[in-house]
Formats: structure tokens, C-alpha cells, sequence
């Protein structure tokens, strides 16, 4: 916890209340419920401002894209409430943080910063509080950020314009973009629509390159995923090693309150009304902890049944209320039908579907059969 008179020694302009700054721990575990921390970072370490040349820290922002600016973020609040300073006192706001073994480094998100960030964790704790040291040679400072040029006195458009959640690398095991960093984008495509993005870092061994007085790389999301629903805060993503992403929206703050598993081209094979979960994650069957749990998970066979599921077409889509799922070969299935939020329309054994009362928008249409395999794809309603 930083009180008022530190931030206002550290240049904090119109320091108003208590905050506190985000930091990371490493534990090693003793194996009996403690352990020992073994190496730390503290953003507190690593800011600037250009505010007041009497305080700490007194730098032009735009000279050192490798700090953060301590007056940067007018937001506050969106966090656990009775620490210190309340609400108020949920600074940074991070919301992700994920390890890359392969670089030794820390990728992590921050709400109201609308930014993700790289830090080097190759480091010594010494090192990570200061400017030299680890693989990149710049200590605990940034060595890659992202969404928010402005925040450190760059041109160019704000990629991430406010939330963002869940940042990730995704693995390179023959993922498609395996490397990427990818996160969600609460209102990414604006207009209350959320995303999933996935941009190629300018890696160069361990550092990543830019020119000087410019904003870092890419100048736009190299992968994008609009996503089917809204939420304004919380949710995750996978990217899975078909090619498909998976998708939570939690239904909190907003949101619609769902998962579910888009292919390539943005169908639905797979939904599950979440209830409204902050976050999930989809593992596959070759996890060690699935296949412990489970007997063969990883069979390749497919049963018949789904076989054929997987031929199912809705004609017409869009549609303007009527349409008929076509494509089956049994008579023993069920068909439902849920709006974009996983509330349940109808529920019927008729292929022909009647949705002329319902609004405009976009439903999911699931076929399951008599062994519970299932096949979900959307439609789109205009009348």
C-alpha cells in the first residue's frame, strides 16, 4: 500500500486517497502449506512522470516507453473493495498474467490501463527493481506493451479502447498462430461487441523491436475473433490445437454469461450456459489431468450418431423466423434453440422451427442425439 505523501513524492498528480500498486511473487512451496519467496517485481519500481520536476521520477514520459507513467490512468475502482483505500484503491487493475517457460517471461493485462504488458523474469529480484539485468538487459522494466499507445506518449490508434481481460501466449504445439499473444477485448469491435485478438509480437531474441518515437507493433490486430455476445468486464479465451477458439463470456458486469467453442470460420460447434462465470478454460483430452480422470479420452473414433450430426445444415440462414434443420438420419434426436445469452427458446423433436415472435439476432440451434452427441450452430433472424 502506497499512501497520499507517496504518491505525491513519486509525482502522482491530485493524490487523493490510498493505492495499491500491483506487484508479482514467486513462491517456492516447502511442502507443508508455506514456503519462500524467491523472486519479486514491483511496477512501483519502475514509473515516470513529467507532472512535477520536484518529485520523483521526473522524466519526459515519451522518452522511456519501458515505464509506466504514474498519472496515466484516470480510472479507478472495479476491484475487491476493504483493502486499502476501498475501491479506490485498485490502481492498475490486473486482471491476466500468464508465463512463457520458453522466453522466462510474464506477459499480464491491466483494465484500466487498457494495456498488456511483458516484463523479463530471468531476472534476479535485485534486477527486477531495477533497469539492467536478465535476458533482455533491461531489468524489471517493460519490454513489450500494447493497446494503449498514448499511455507512454506515442502516436497511433488505441487497439484496446477500454477493458481487456486474460492475456495469454498461445502454445506453439502446432496451434494455429502458436506464439501470438492473444487476449479479450471486452469492447473491441466498439458499439458493446467483444473480441478476442491475437497479435504477433515483434520478437527479436528476447527483446522486441521498436523505433523510437513510435508506438510498438503491430499497428493492428493480427487475428480477431468477433465474438457471439457482450461483456463488459471478466471472460477468457483458448485458442485449441484444432484451430477453434473457445470463448467465455461472463455474465457478470453485463455480459451475456456463456461458453462456447467457435471453428476457423466463426460457427458454433459447441455452447454451455455458464451461468454467469468470471472466467473458464477449456482443456483437452490429452491434458495430463484429463486423462488421469478419464478412460481413453483421446479416442479417435467417432460414433455413426456423430457422424451424422456433423452433416446438419439450417436452411434458410439468415432467416426471418422459419427455417428447417436438414440433414438428419434419425428420428430420435432434440432440438434447442437458446438467444445469444443461453436462455432457452424451444425445445422440440420437429426439424421445422417456428421463431417469427422472437427478435432480431443471432440464436444457437443444438441437435443432440440419442447417445448425447451434439451439434450447435447459429442462426441469424431478420424480419
Amino acid at each position: 500500500m502506497k499512501s497520499t505523501s507517496d504518491l505525491t513524492q513519486a509525482g502522482y498528480d491530485g493524490a487523493t486517497s490510498e493505492k495499491w500498486p500491483t506487484h508479482f511473487v514467486e513462491v517456492a512451496h516447502d511442502g507443508s502449506g508455506g514456503g519462500e519467496i524467491v523472486w519479486e517485481w514491483h511496477i512501483w519500481d519502475h514509473l515516470i512522470q513529467d507532472h512535477d520536476e520536484t518529485k520523483d521520477n521526473y522524466e519526459v514520459v515519451a522518452d522511456h516507453p519501458e515505464l509506466i507513467d504514474i498519472n496515466m490512468i484516470e480510472a479507478s475502482g472495479g476491484g475487491p473493495g476493504g483493502g486499502p483505500g476501498g475501491s479506490s484503491g485498485d490502481w492498475f487493475h490486473v486482471n491476466g498474467v500468464n508465463y512463457n517457460a520458453e522466453l522466462d517471461q510474464i506477459a499480464f493485462s491491466s483494465r484500466h490501463a487498457s494495456e498488456v504488458y511483458i516484463i523479463d523474469h530471468s531476472t534476479t529480484s535485485a534486477e527486477a527493481a531495477g533497469h539492467n539485468g536478465g535476458n533482455s538487459g533491461m531489468g524489471g522494466d517493460i519490454i513489450y506493451r500494447w493497446g494503449n499507445p498514448s499511455n507512454y506518449g506515442a502516436p497511433g490508434s488505441q487497439q484496446i479502447p477500454s477493458a481487456v481481460h486474460d492475456v495469454r501466449w498461445i502454445e506453439n504445439d502446432g496451434r494455429p498462430n502458436g506464439g501470438y499473444l492473444q487476449f479479450f477485448n471486452n469492447n473491441g469491435g466498439g458499439n458493446n461487441t467483444s473480441t478476442v485478438d491475437a497479435i504477433e509480437t515483434p520478437l527479436d531474441g528476447y527483446n522486441y523491436t521498436l523505433e523510437p518515437g513510435q508506438a510498438y507493433g503491430p499497428s493492428t490486430f493480427s487475428w480477431t475473433h468477433t465474438c457471439n455476445g457482450y461483456s463488459s468486464g471478466q471472460s477468457a479465451s483458448n485458442r485449441m490445437t484444432n484451430g477453434n477458439v473457445f470463448v467465455n463470456l461472463s455474465g457478470g458486469q453485463g455480459g451475456a454469461g456463456y461458453m462456447y467453442e467457435a471453428d476457423s470460420l466463426g460457427n458454433i460447434v459447441w455452447q454451455y450456459n455458464a451461468g454467469g462465470t468470471p472466467k473458464a478454460f477449456r482443456y483437452e483430452c490429452k491434458h495430463p489431468g484429463i486423462a488421469i480422470l478419464l478412460d481413453n479420452p483421446c479416442e479417435e473414433e467417432t460414433s455413426l450418431s456423430e457422424q451424422v450430426l456433423h452433416k446438419l445444415s439450417i436452411y434458410p440462414n439468415p432467416s426471418n423466423g422459419f427455417f428447417e434443420v436438414r440433414g438428419l438420419e434419425s428420428e430420435n434426436i432434440m432440438i434447442q434453440v437458446t438467444n445469444a445469452s443461453g436462455v432457452l427458446i424451444t425445445e422440440q423433436t420437429s426439424t421445422n422451427i417456428d421463431l417469427t415472435t422472437c427478435a432480431n439476432g443471432l440464436y444457437f440451434v443444438t441437435v443432440i442425439d440419442e447417445k448425447g452427441n451434439t451439434n450447435t450452430q447459429s442462426i441469424s433472424l431478420v424480419k
